[in-house]
Formats: C-alpha cells, structure tokens, sequence
C-alpha cells in the first residue's frame, strides 16, 4: 500500500513542472526498497514557524496563499485535473527567500469525470473538507480550495482546526486587528457546501489580490463617496435646473416688458420715449429701432426733438458698444499680461541702469588696446570731454564709464558696446570678457 502510494506521487510528480512543487531527481526500486531522489528544499515547515514564532502576519499569509492558489490552479489545469487533498501547515515548505513550496503528494488524486465519489477517503481532519470523508461526491478542485482556506486560518488566529472544537470561527473574533476581506475570503473558501465555496482557484486568486476592496471598511468608504458624490451631483442638477427656469423667467419678463412699452408707444404715440425705453430694456431686439425710424423719417423732415431722440439713441447704443469693447480689452489683457507679471515677480527683479568699469584684473572689466591712430577720445561721465576731430595717445587701458540707462534686459552683447563706441568715433580691440556691475542709481 506504501509502496503504491509511493509509486503514484512518483508519476504523478514526473509530469510537473512548478516554481511551487519540488522536482524528481531519481527513483531507485531495487528489491524490496523504493527510493524517491526529490530536490532538496531548505527550510522549515509552516508547521514548525507556527511552533516557534506563533501567528503568522496577516501580510507573509496572503502572500503564501497567493503562491499556494497558484499551484493550485497549476494543478487543476492538468488533464485530467489533479486534487491534492491534503493542503495543511505540515505540508508547506518556507524557504529562506520567503517564499513556500507543497511537498507531500501521497494522497493527491486525479479526477476522474465518471465517479461518485473517491475510492479512498484520505485527507486530514480539521483541515479536509466534508465532502473527503464520502458520501457529498468525489473531491474536486473546490475541496482543495477548502483546505487552503482552513490552513490560512490556522496561519493567521493561530488556532488549529484539528484541535477542538473544530471549528472555523470568523477571524476578527479572535483577532479584531485583521482585515476584514481576509475574514470573507477564508469563510467563503471554508463553506460546507462546495457551491458556496470559490469554484476555482483563479476566482480566489482574484479576491487575494484585491482583499482590501472587500474589506467593510473599504466598502463603507465607497459608499460613503457614493452618496456624497449623488449628493453633489443631485444640488448640481437643481441648481443648474433653478438658474436655467429663473434665466427663462426673466427672459419671459423682460419680453413682456419689452412688448408692453412697444404697444404703449404705439398706442399713446409716445414714441420719443416709448422706444427709446424699449431699446434700453432689450437691445437685442431689432423691433424698437425700426419702429423708431419709421416715425423719424415718415415725413421725411428732422425736428429738434426728433434729433435729440436719435442722438440720445445713438449716445445709448455707443456707450453700450464702448462698455464691451472696454470690458473685453480688460479681459484681453488681463489674460496676456497677468502670466507676465506673475513671471516678473517670481523671476529675478528687472534691473535698471548699468556701469560698465574697464579695468585690465578685476571682475566686470573691458580692456581697450589702441591700435593705430586714435580718434578723439571722450570720458563718457564728463570729466575730460574734447572736441571731435582732436588726436590724443591714451594708455593702453582706459577706463570709460558708460551712461547710466534703463535696460529691458538682463546683459548687454558686444555689439551694442561697439555701436556705442564707434559713434565717438574710437578706435578699439577687444582683448577680455565683459562683464558689468549694475550701479545703484537708476533713470526713472
């Protein structure tokens, strides 16, 4: 029978190839020994890490079970299916990494479609699910899924399931701490009835890596911001519907407004003010400017008053249309020079007036070598000022003081110097880098 046992696990190991599942190196039977030369697995059993350590974190546990649902689903998508059966702390390799690894495949068992039920009951009590011990049908992937949810249990209350009372009691009553989609994950995974169970180890792969969002917790805040969200969108709609039927209602009222000073007008022949009255209430509408033409040129002569009803017609409709484009150029410009300002702000402050200091060794210095002939030579501040067309030697170094003068720009190029020299008339070569210090006096 061990043998048989022995012989099965062996086979059915062959054929596997998982991260999770340990590899078959050799098998020796030779007379009455049967030996298995599997992987070497280093490590300890989440039996033994329960001994020594006690409760597992809630987080190692789901990330184990992550792994385990993995093999699982590996091992159901055989053909035909393999159920393991006997999935328990006992069982599960921890290795070094963290990581774990399932030994152990003695009572693993194919499914077979045509049976009632499995030709051995095998399987570990607390652990098992009812429907291992017979008469509820043969084992299938949902009653591995029974035993995975029994061995997170255990993992994460540190009560064992094959101690009495045997039973599987909801986490939180043992621990309040742990999260409550955990709680619903190992109840549904440990249901007695396999249809309320997880019908496949992807669908609670799936829950394992969303645990949080089925959390009551979770769910309550979801709720929460869905409510307040329908709130907002519910104030949204009746303000948006109120201000629509109050725009409506005025718009209402002032064409009945509008219609009734045109009817006066007509009525009363009180057309200087009638109509003027109508164009100031709407003056979109283009009914109290005709009607108002109509009675200015029907005899084809302007009087005083005529004239200052068209003029005061005109001053309305010019001050109006310089009220818009006042509004609009304000607008206008706020828009395109608002981020500028910001800018100037934020950036470094425009800086005003500049002196440009030539020297030959220190920082912010030009040097200025005669070469040839030079032409009249002026001190820019006004000390030593000479007549255009007067030849004097200079010093090889001369130092000019430029005007002080605001600048939109942060530097000066080469260029601008030159231009500025060359109007003096003076001859010059370039020989060190300019630089300029700013000068605390500024031209307003």
């Amino acid at each position: 029978m061990v043998k048989q046992s022995l012989v099965a696990e062996t086979n059915m190991l062959k054929k596997l190839s998982h991260p999770s599942l340990p590899d078959i190196v050799d098998v020796i039977d030779e007379d009455d020994r049967f030996l298995i030369v599997m992987d070497y697995i280093e490590g300890n059993s989440l039996k033994t890490a329960l001994q020594e350590y006690g409760v597992q974190s809630q987080k190692n546990v789901i990330k184990w079970a992550k792994q385990l649902c993995d093999v699982l689903g590996y091992l159901h998508s055989q053909n035909p299916p393999i159920i393991y059966r006997d999935m328990k702390p006992a069982n599960i390799m921890l290795k070094p990494d963290g990581n774990v690894v399932l030994i152990d495949f003695g009572t693993a068992r194919e499914y077979k479609e045509n049976n009632i039920e499995d030709t051995t009951c095998l399987g570990t009590m607390g652990y098992a699910a009812p429907e291992q011990f017979g008469g509820m049908g043969q084992t299938d992937a949902r009653t591995d899924i029974y035993c995975l949810g029994a061995t997170m249990y255990h993992l994460v209350t540190g009560m064992n399931p094959c101690e009495p009372p045997y039973e599987i009691r909801p986490i939180r009553e043992i621990d309040p701490t742990l999260s409550g989609g955990l709680e619903r994950i190992i109840t549904k995974c440990t249901q007695p009835d396999p249809n309320n169970r997880y019908q496949s180890a992807a669908e609670l792969m799936y829950d394992l890596e969303h645990y949080t969002e089925i959390d009551d917790m979770y769910r309550k805040n979801l709720k929460r911001k869905l409510a307040v969200f329908i709130t907002t969108s519910a104030l949204t709609m009746l303000l948006g519907t109120s201000t629509v039927l109050s725009y409506c209602a005025a718009e209402h009222k002032k064409n009945e407004n509008y219609n009734s000073i045109l009817k006066e007008a007509d009525t009363y022949d009180n057309y200087d003010n009638g109509y003027y009255t109508a164009i100031v209430t709407d003056p979109t509408r283009t009914e109290a400017y005709l009607k108002l033409n109509d009675k200015l040129t029907d005899d084809f002569v302007l009087d005083r008053d005529e004239a200052q009803i068209l003029n005061r017609m005109i001053f309305y409709v010019s001050f109006t249309a310089f009220a818009i484009m006042l509004i609009a150029s304000i607008v206008i410009f706020i828009v395109l020079e608002i981020p500028k300002v910001i800018g100037a702000l934020t950036g470094k402050s425009a800086r005003k007036g500049i002196a440009a200091i030539v020297q030959k060794q220190t920082a912010g210095h030009i040097d200025i070598t005669s070469s040839g002939p030079i032409a009249p030579s002026y001190n820019l501040a006004g000390e030593n000022k000479k007549k255009p067309g007067y030849t004097q030697k200079i010093d090889e170094t001369t130092v000019l003081a430029a005007p002080t003068e605001v600048l939109q720009d942060e530097t000066i190029v080469l260029e601008d110097i030159t231009e500025k020299l060359q109007k003096t008339n003076i001859r010059f070569e370039v020989t060190k880098k300019i630089e300029f210090i700013h000068t605390t006096e500024c031209i307003s």
